[in-house]
């Protein structure tokens, strides 16, 4: 395949796209495995300032790799890739974070207005915080299912109340910092960022 493009800021997912356009234009079979087992130490944002930079960088590489093989969208050539997967990173991954935005924009105004009905606002926000639960909830059963030792009981509680927690301010934040990625694509596209490290504890 040539190696990692070097003019995207997010080469891992741009490989893996790149590799299903190839092996489906030409006919081969294949297959792309995950190894579930691999150890890989990174470290996470220790601010704001670097989780801000951080997910602008992964909207904008994602709306890169979007627009690189947009001839993949909805085209029954690349399978369930072309049908689904790439479909579902525009509407969700990248344009699901404009939505986001506009409605909080909409809201505050339409309340304002006395156009909101509040007691339907209520119902929608809290049965779209418990989908949110419930995903996050579902994925750490899961985690932990099949991979007992993973995470103590302690680390599994934490979890659950930071799921909950994220919906109230964190998960805005998150929207407004992927929504500035779309906004500033063409002046960072190639830009990494910086973002400071701290070493691990021995």
């Amino acid at each position: 395949m040539g190696g990692y493009k070097r003019n995207t800021i997010c080469e891992d997912m741009e490989i893996v796209v790149r590799i299903h356009r190839y092996m489906r234009r030409h006919r081969k079979k294949y297959r792309v495995k995950f190894n579930e087992f691999s150890v890989c130490w990174t470290q996470g944002p220790m601010s704001l300032k670097d989780i801000r930079s951080q997910r602008r960088r992964w909207q904008i590489g994602l709306m890169d790799t979007l627009i690189s093989h947009a001839g993949m969208t909805l085209n029954p050539r690349y399978g369930f890739v072309g049908l689904l997967s790439v479909p579902y990173n525009w509407i969700f991954e990248l344009f699901g974070a404009l939505v986001e935005t506009i409605g909080y924009v909409l809201i505050p105004f339409t309340l304002i207005m006395g156009e909101l009905n509040m007691f339907f606002f209520v119902i929608y926000f809290l049965l779209s915080v418990s989908l949110g639960v419930i995903l996050s909830e579902g994925s750490l059963v899961i985690e932990q299912y099949t991979h007992r030792a993973a995470m103590t009981a302690k680390q599994s509680i934490s979890i659950s109340v930071y799921a909950v927690l994220e919906n109230f301010g964190y998960r805005q934040l998150i929207t407004i910092f992927r929504m500035e990625g779309i906004i500033k694509y063409r002046k960072l596209r190639k830009s990494w960022g910086k973002i400071k490290r701290k070493e691990f504890e021995q």
